[in-house]
């Protein structure tokens, strides 16, 4: 697969803009690779589905001559316009009732408050009587980074102001006296549209039975050039090569979906609208291949547990629901010179991440390619920053040759 193609792809979806779901530049996506299925001869559908929208007018909080500004957690609660006023409290601090609480241990990498299932967490901070919560979070030159909204369809009460963590330095003297701040967020609920991308390839005999799934998102917060991208790329690698594939053995579908950040709203409308199989379960697809987060990224975040053995840092997760399809894919990688170090293969039945999971709640087959880099979820994933684009090659070659051979399994 050609890197400069690549490249080039990855810069003309970053230029449409912020990708967020619903916006003008996830609008723009579906425009785009439509057209880019149809250049490569595939004929492209567009799938419309709703969602729960946020939008909101004002987030900040206001302590003394201290403003600080935000993004307020999608999934969590508002204030209306005149905010809600209490003392500024540590997390670490017992008594929390009344008071807005700034999470400081986030900053020393307590994942508690942006783990994309915190709801439980948010709710028992709530429950000790806080009337919200600042969130210091940000990429390694301290812009903001945000959390995925899971519970968008069932949000959480308590309203959340994620901010730059150099806003909270602003902050200490405040809190170290106790002083009161006034915390606002002003917006709102309503349902809205958005949509996917679709495409189907039949088999060269033409059968109708369930073929290969190849699914990625095409939704985030920001540009998402490298989070998104490298799925983006090799998606339409796979497309172009199965195309070409005239005696392929099995058909192809293709999913590129929205609303990732917003609990794969795009992903669970396709699966509840498709056709049932025998068994009464909606998978338009017999097998799935996965094309997740921050595929061949630049920056690899693999500073988490097992992702480090032996004193080497490995990047990428690679995750299938049985050991037969992990033993295709690491072969597929081995095969397309990405190093045994640059992946980590988890163990058969570890809850798996991203859409698969999805997949994987529904009895579903699966080889699932997901990563992570030091600008996810951050306005500063772009392409000059969080982009390789010949390692996204590779990983594009190795998705390219996973596809082939499970549509070859297919003949048997």
């Amino acid at each position: 697969m050609n890197s400069t193609v690549i490249e080039n792809r990855l810069r003309q979806y970053e230029q449409l803009g912020i990708h967020r779901t619903g916006l003008p530049g996830d609008d723009a996506t579906t425009e785009w690779l439509a057209s880019e299925l149809s250049n490569l001869g595939v004929e492209p559908i567009v799938q419309s589905y709703t969602f729960p929208r946020f939008e909101y007018k004002t987030a900040k909080l206001r302590a003394d001559d201290i403003h600080v500004t935000g993004i307020p957690m999608f999934d969590g609660g508002v204030t209306g316009p005149t905010g809600v006023e209490g003392e500024l409290a540590d997390d670490s601090e017992e008594d929390l009732f009344g008071k807005i609480v700034i999470a400081n241990s986030a900053i020393r990498k307590d994942m508690r408050w942006m783990d994309p299932h915190a709801k439980g967490h948010y709710e028992s901070i709530a429950q000790r009587g806080a009337v919200g919560v600042i969130v210091p979070t940000g990429d390694p030159e301290g812009e903001i980074v945000l959390r995925n909204a899971e519970s968008i369809r069932d949000p959480f009460q308590l309203p959340i102001l994620q901010v730059e963590p150099s806003h909270v330095k602003r902050l200490r003297s405040q809190l170290i006296i106790g002083g009161s701040a006034i915390l606002t967020i002003d917006g709102h609920r309503l349902s809205s549209t958005a949509t996917n991308v679709l495409a189907n390839l039949k088999s060269a005999d033409n059968g109708d039975r369930p073929g290969i799934g190849v699914m990625t998102p095409k939704s985030g917060w920001f540009t998402c050039a490298a989070e998104r991208g490298g799925g983006l790329a090799a998606w339409l690698a796979i497309a172009e090569a199965m195309n070409e594939w005239s005696e392929r053995p099995s058909s192809f579908h293709f999913t590129a979906t929205g609303g990732h950040e917003l609990g794969h709203q795009g992903l669970i409308h396709h699966l509840k609208t498709s056709k049932s199989d025998e068994n009464g379960m909606s998978h338009p697809a017999h097998t799935w291949l996965h094309l997740g987060a921050s595929i061949g990224a630049k920056h690899v975040d693999a500073m988490r547990g097992p992702n480090v053995i032996e004193g080497k840092k490995r990047g990428a997760r690679l995750s299938a629901s049985s050991q037969s399809l992990m033993t295709l894919a690491e072969s597929a990688m081995n095969e397309a010179a990405i190093n045994p170090f640059e992946y980590f293969p988890e163990p058969v039945g570890t809850q798996v991440g991203g859409e698969a999971r999805d997949i994987a709640s529904r009895g579903g087959k699966f080889i699932s390619f997901r990563g992570g880099h030091h600008y996810f979820h951050s306005p500063q994933d772009t392409v000059d920053i969080a982009v390789d684009a010949e390692k996204i090659s590779r990983w594009a070659i190795a998705a390219i040759k996973v596809a082939s051979r499970l549509a070859e399994q297919m003949k048997n």
